[in-house]
């Protein structure tokens, strides 16, 4: 076909057709016009409800869109005379390789949906994802950024994020401190306990409640080990936790209290050490004599080897 006969054949086309076009460009752009004013009652009937968060809204504002547009799409073509069947088969091809090109995109997507609406965590909250534990800095379709203590950002994708176990240290409020210390056998146990328990309760930060407690949690070798376990806001766990080892550490100092280490024994030998020693000098090198093999007596020797075994086995099976 020439390029004259193409250009004949769209005018042909365009004059047989001049009226469904023109039709079908004010469907679409009223179409355009009316998915605005629908997208626009949407995201004002989506934002109404405070229990979704805008992560949720955002996307589920993005496929309604996509899908009126799609169908905008399909009732122009089919008014133009472009058949539908074969554009519905062309969007699915394309469609199943898009989703297979970026099946990992999709599954970090999907699974911040759903870490959205399930609410494992929030932004602000301490949290132990896997390996990894920090204050939540943002959640989004991709991603969970983590604020380490050391001021580190850590980027994990949401797909590992579900697949992890998730513990929420913020959700309740409070969080219990358990710190243990080890004292010396020949310490007075009521006197350890004491001290203990009066740093604790003299920072107002600790609730006097039935959380509060010491005991003894281990006999050591060398040493008795207390915990202590008290409650305390989220945000006062770990001031509470270092200042605490601190405190209790100056006090049993003085009270005299004991905290055994690890201790190595050294001994000082001041004889003098004598090792035999053998004078012999090492021995002359001795070539040893090998007998030059070619290939063939190689094999051949292999082969014998083989019969030898062979007859073994036949002798073992009798």
């Amino acid at each position: 076909m020439t390029w004259n006969e193409f250009w004949q054949l769209c005018k042909d086309w365009l004059n047989q057709n001049a009226i469904a076009i023109i039709i079908a460009i004010i469907t679409l752009v009223l179409g355009i016009f009316i998915i605005k004013i629908l997208m626009y009652i949407i995201k004002k009937a989506f934002n109404k409800n405070k229990k979704m968060e805008k992560i949720t809204i955002t996307f589920f504002c993005s496929v309604i869109k996509i899908v009126l547009y799609i169908l905008l799409l399909l009732i122009v073509s089919q008014m133009i005379g472009i058949p539908i069947a074969g554009f519905v088969s062309l969007l699915s091809i394309v469609g199943l390789a898009i989703s297979l090109a970026i099946q990992d995109t999709l599954s970090n997507l999907f699974n911040g949906l759903i870490l959205v609406s399930t609410k494992p965590f929030k932004t602000g909250e301490y949290v132990q994802i896997g390996d990894e534990e920090g204050t939540v800095l943002s959640i989004n379709t991709m991603t969970t950024t983590l604020l380490t203590v050391d001021n580190k950002e850590i980027i994990i994708p949401n797909s590992t994020v579900a697949k992890e176990e998730i513990i929420n240290y913020d959700r309740t409020g409070t969080r219990r401190l358990d710190l243990r210390f080890d004292v010396a056998y020949s310490s007075d146990i009521k006197k350890v306990k004491e001290i203990i328990l009066n740093v604790a309760k003299s920072d107002g930060r600790v609730y006097l409640d039935k959380s509060l407690s010491v005991n003894i949690d281990k006999f050591n070798d060398s040493a008795i080990t207390f915990v202590l376990k008290c409650r305390c806001d989220s945000e006062d766990y770990y001031d509470l936790k270092y200042l605490f080892q601190e405190e209790i550490f100056n006090e049993f100092k003085k009270n005299n209290i004991s905290i055994p280490f690890s201790q190595l024994e050294v001994r000082l030998l001041n004889d003098e050490i004598k090792m035999p020693i053998d004078n012999t000098p090492l021995p002359q090198r001795v070539e040893k004599i090998r007998k030059n093999e070619n290939e063939n007596d190689f094999i051949k020797k292999i082969e014998f080897k083989n019969e030898k075994n062979k007859k073994k086995d036949k002798n073992k099976n009798r």
